[in-house]
């Protein structure tokens, strides 16, 4: 929104597989919320695959404006819960101690 727009009222938030943005979305979130600045939107998306996210906002004179962006999904990390890691870092080469987790040791 513009600066010098009214204020918001609420939003609602759709992404869908297709960019006619027809069918059922995948993911859906609306809520009325002035205060609001972001928002989330949990959703189960394929890495590589290209989504449509439609944002509507609506002003506390009920009026709506949208605007629907492309956004291409990169490859997720999955980490594995049974499987132990470390942080390193990259220029001393020196593990990263998480201070009061009790399974995090400092090493070098």
């Amino acid at each position: 929104m513009q600066p010098s727009s009214s204020p918001l009222f609420k939003y609602d938030i759709s992404v869908c597989d297709n960019a006619a943005l027809t069918g059922n979305p995948m993911a859906h979130a609306a809520e009325v919320k002035p205060e609001a600045s972001s928002a989330s939107v949990a959703a189960g998306l394929s890495a590589g695959m290209t989504y449509y996210v439609k944002l509507t906002i609506t002003d506390i004179f009920d009026r709506s404006s949208a605007v629907t962006m492309p956004v291409t999904v990169g490859s997720s990390v999955v980490f594995d819960p049974a499987a132990s890691y470390k942080l390193v870092n990259k220029k001393s080469g020196k593990v990263i101690d998480v201070p009061g987790h009790p399974q995090a040791t400092a090493r070098s």
